[in-house]
Order: C-alpha cells, then sequence, then structure tokens
C-alpha cells in the first residue's frame, strides 16, 4: 500500500489537467498517461515488447528524487495462464441475470465482470496477449462466445454482437446457479480447472440442466427469480411446455459422448431457433425482463 501511494502522488505529481482536481484527478491523469503511452508506442513501430510482462510484473520500483527507478527481477517465474474461459462461464452467467435489465453493451459488459472479479484475478490474467488485449477481456469474449455455441445466450437481430443476453436455457441456468451460490459465502468465487469440462463447457452449467427433471421443476426454477404469482407463466404456458420437451431432447445430445465437439455446439444455436419458433422469441423475454425480481436477494449475498 505505502509502494501504491508513493506511486500516485508521483503520477499526481507530473501530470497536470487542466480545471481538473480532487480525488478524481489521479484516475483520471492515469487514464490520459496511458493513452499517450499508447500512442508513443505505436508511433514508434515497436516489433516486439522490450520488457517481457513476466519480467515487468516481478520488477521493484521506488521514487526517489522525483524519478521512478524500476529494477526488473533476473528471475522468470513461470505466472501460469491465468483463469480460462470454462472458468468465467458460470460467473460471466450470473453477472447477466444480476443485469438483466440494464442493457449494457458488449465493452462496458466486459468492463463491469472484469472489474468485478478484480479481487480474484492474478497478475497475469492482465498481460496483453499479442493482439494487445487484455487477457481476462479476451477470455470473457470467449467465454461468452461458448455460451452462445450452447445456446445460453441469445442471438437474434436485435441482440447480434451488440450486447450479451441470456436465452430461455440461460436464465434456467443462470436461476439455478443463483440460488445455490446464494447460500455460499463467496457466491462470485471463479470455479477451479477441476470443475471443468472437456467439451467446453463448466460442470457447474452441465450440472444444473440435467438437475431439472420435470416440467413442474422447469417452471418453478424459472419462476424463483420473477415476482410472485407472475403472469407470463400462464399467459405462455403453452409455449413453455413445448421448450421443455425441447430441452429434454437438448441435455440428452449434450451429454452424449459419441458426439464430435464441432456437433455439439451446432445445438445451441439450431436450439434457440426452435425455442423461437415454439413462442419463446422477443416478446416472451420482454415479459420475462419485466417479471424479474431479484432485489432481496442480491441485497442479502450478492
Amino acid at each position: 500500500m505505502k509502494d501504491k501511494d508513493k506511486l500516485e502522488a508521483w503520477i499526481n505529481g507530473i501530470i497536470a489537467i487542466d480545471g481538473l482536481k480532487g480525488p478524481d484527478a489521479v484516475d483520471a491523469k492515469l487514464d490520459a498517461l496511458g493513452y499517450l503511452v499508447d500512442r508513443l508506442k505505436r508511433t514508434r513501430n515497436a516489433k516486439k515488447r522490450a520488457l517481457p510482462f513476466e519480467q515487468y510484473v516481478q520488477a521493484q520500483h521506488d521514487v526517489f528524487d522525483n524519478v521512478l527507478f524500476i529494477v526488473p527481477s533476473n528471475v522468470r517465474q513461470e505466472l501460469g495462464k491465468g483463469f480460462t474461459p470454462v472458468q468465467l462461464q458460470v460467473p460471466l452467467l450470473l453477472f447477466l441475470l444480476i443485469h438483466h435489465r440494464d442493457r449494457h453493451n458488449v465493452l462496458d459488459i466486459i468492463d463491469l465482470f472484469t472489474g468485478r472479479l478484480a479481487g480474484q484475478f492474478k497478475e497475469v490474467d492482465y498481460k496483453r496477449t499479442d493482439t494487445g488485449v487484455i487477457r481476462c477481456y479476451t477470455n470473457t469474449r470467449f467465454a461468452a462466445k461458448r455460451l452462445r455455441d450452447y445456446g445460453l445466450l441469445r442471438y437474434t437481430h436485435k441482440e447480434a454482437y451488440k450486447t450479451w443476453e441470456l436465452s430461455l436455457i440461460g436464465l434456467l441456468v443462470a436461476s439455478v446457479l443463483f440460488h445455490e451460490r446464494a447460500e455460499n459465502d463467496e457466491p462470485w468465487q471463479i470455479p477451479s480447472k477441476e470443475l471443468n469440462t472437456v467439451s467446453g463447457i463448466s460442470q457447474e452449467i452441465l450440472s444444473a440442466l440435467q438437475g431439472v427433471h420435470d416440467y413442474k421443476a422447469f417452471v418453478e426454477r424459472l419462476s424463483r427469480i420473477c415476482k410472485p404469482h407472475a403472469d407470463l407463466f400462464s399467459t405462455f404456458g403453452p409455449a413453455l411446455e413445448r421448450a421443455y420437451n425441447l430441452l429434454q431432447g437438448y441435455v440428452q445430445a449434450l451429454g452424449s459422448k459419441d458426439l464430435k465437439e464441432v456437433d455439439r455446439q451446432r445445438l445451441g444455436p439450431r436450439f434457440i431457433m426452435q425455442l423461437e419458433q415454439e413462442g419463446i422469441g422477443d416478446k416472451f423475454h420482454e415479459e420475462f425482463s419485466q417479471s424479474m425480481q431479484l432485489d432481496d436477494l442480491l441485497r442479502a449475498k450478492f
């Protein structure tokens, strides 16, 4: 904390932004410094990184006589790969459920989501990949892509790739996980790698899908995140019954060991299309969104 305060004081002292004072000044100066450094790096056309990330992370720094001294480490300790996209799937589902009405665009979702998990991320999660994008940002995009591949996110002309919105099955799974994790001390905990599956989808997600054994349980799990006696369950009753019948076949196909991975990923978009043909389209999702009620549970745990 002492090093952090010293570095902040140094940056605050060497940069001035006209008319800007107060507690937000340092954050604004950090943004400005980042923009200037990025622009300068682009104009220098560097072919590779002169200071590898691993060496920088383990460097020591201090401010002395208004100069920032950096002493890179000679030891190249392996930092690992950070959290994988599969490990981010469950927290991302929970985030999209809680912020379902906010209608954030993708960039804001990634920024808010990674900020929510910042306390669990390691330095290596913030490493910039060869494309120049921060690793946890890229892995969040990959997590969303796989959720869409498996039918947990919608993809219509309205959403395109501008936002991420939970599908009916995404809402179902997120409801199950929300209530299961509300009983934990750390509901936002990123799953360990041991809980991941070779199929590229989180075991928690598969278990949530496979745990819905009948139509009554299907509706009950959806209704748990809605206001009491929400009208949509009677209005869309026939469509939901057809959706549940489709879900049974989908889960069975998803769990098949004989199915190739490329064919498994085609199941999701096809399943979403079938749901929309059966009446689970924009109107249903809009009414479901208006019927959602998570406030009490959010205050209690999330």
